[in-house]
């Protein structure tokens, strides 16, 4: 594919300079030199190319109501522990909830998720961000393995909506989602991704997947 998942992200379309084959002194380029040029210039030309197929988009992930829940029973039992231990005067459970400060510390980031989406030529990856600094790539799928690109609320995919859901999206309720029906690589049952991409990426999807793809009427306009 040519997709360098970590050179690609924050690329940004540059103008170059076309380099011309010249021989010192004036003379005639020779057809070594020319050539050379030329593969030069291809490949920065390619590169260009690749620029322009290159979409980025991230979504923060709303708090849940499950992530609320966790996070007052951590604070509860930290309290406890400290509370129980105070009155008991049993210096272990200060230990212990020492320790279980320490790890609602290290947990904490784990709450704040964002997805981003990162598409290059074909090639769209779900990475989750933690805590605004971890970064993992969730999964990586080639669109041209997809059955079909469009809204959740689309007719065509209603011959999909049954399969195993992944949500890669802000969860708000308002959200303008599209789903993907696609086999990832190396599985067997194919899956339904739902996800929140912006308009550049669904430009350049349906650009290079015209039959596949369906965009919402309300992003056309």
């Amino acid at each position: 594919m040519g997709c360098a998942h970590a050179g690609g992200r924050g690329a940004r379309g540059t103008k170059r300079k076309v380099i011309r084959a010249e021989a010192p002194h004036g003379g005639a380029a020779t057809p070594e030199g020319v050539g050379r040029v030329a593969r030069i210039n291809n490949k920065e030309k390619q590169e260009d190319n690749m620029e322009q197929a290159y979409a980025e988009y991230s979504v923060k992930q709303k708090t849940t109501g499950k992530d609320i829940a966790l996070k007052i029973m951590m604070i509860f039992g930290v309290v406890l522990l400290f509370l129980v231990g105070f009155l008991t005067k049993f210096q272990l459970l200060f230990l212990v909830a020492a320790v279980a400060v320490f790890a609602m510390v290290w947990f904490w980031p784990r709450f704040h998720v964002i997805w981003e989406y990162v598409y290059c030529d074909g090639q769209l990856d779900f990475d989750m961000i933690q805590g605004e600094d971890k970064r993992k790539t969730v999964l990586r799928i080639e669109l041209e393995n997809a059955d079909v690109i469009a809204p959740m609320d689309s007719e065509r995919m209603a011959g999909y909506r049954h399969l195993r859901t992944k949500k890669f999206y802000s969860l708000q309720p308002d959200a303008k989602t599209y789903g993907i029906a696609v086999r990832a690589e190396g599985k067997e049952e194919k899956i339904l991704l739902e996800f929140e991409p912006n308009q550049k990426m669904l430009d350049l999807i349906y650009t290079k997947f015209p039959k596949k793809t369906e965009i919402s009427k309300n992003e056309e306009q």
